[in-house]
């Protein structure tokens, strides 16, 4: 087992930290989750995808 403070953790946690504060990331996580949220919403209430509802 590693020590927290190891050369390999502190590369690690500066690859998070990087993927935390990239623009990108966020910009595609987001649209992932709207796509699964709308997705979700339209198979459990399909009039939504037929402007009924």
């Amino acid at each position: 087992m590693s020590s927290p403070f190891s050369p390999c953790s502190t590369e690690r946690s500066e690859a998070v930290l990087r993927m935390l504060t990239n623009l990108k990331f966020w910009a595609l996580t987001t649209a992932l989750v709207w796509v699964v949220v709308v997705t979700v919403i339209i198979a459990t209430n399909p009039e939504f995808a037929r402007g009924t509802g």
